[in-house]
């Protein structure tokens, strides 16, 4: 909620949060973006979210792909500069802890938040009991 609050304050590029263009087309973020395994994959959090968290909103000098962290799961189109971009807000909110679970050694097997969360399509259906309706995310 954080990184969406920022986005709409103009401090993070719209195009890290909200995934997909205009037309629908998901926005090249992840190495595996278009690959059969890309909903299960969790490619968006660590290449993408992880570095939002630890790596620019926690780092004042960020000028390089050296400066970020698991970059495997970036895309070879991934603009950097949508990183470098976002400014320093630390306050000590970011700091990177142990229970975080956020070095790069931890194996994905570890520490996954699927693609799916992020990317999957919203739709309605019913719920037998009680006949409520929730929103469910089809992979």
């Amino acid at each position: 909620m954080f990184c969406w609050f920022i986005k709409e304050k103009g401090l993070i590029k719209p195009e890290i949060l909200e995934l997909r263009d205009w037309d629908g087309e998901v926005y090249p973020l992840t190495a595996d973006c278009g690959d059969d395994r890309f909903l299960e994959s969790n490619s968006y959090y660590r290449g993408v979210l992880q570095n939002v968290f630890f790596n620019s909103l926690n780092q004042k000098d960020k000028k390089s792909l050296k400066d970020f962290k698991w970059t495997k799961y970036l895309h070879s189109d991934f603009k950097l500069a949508w990183f470098t971009a976002i400014p320093y807000l630390n306050g000590g909110i970011f700091d990177r802890l142990d229970e975080d679970n956020a070095k790069e050694s931890i194996k994905d097997s570890v520490m996954r938040v699927p693609n799916f969360l992020f990317y999957g399509i919203e739709t309605e259906e019913t719920v037998t009991k009680g006949n409520k309706k929730r929103l469910s995310m089809i992979t």
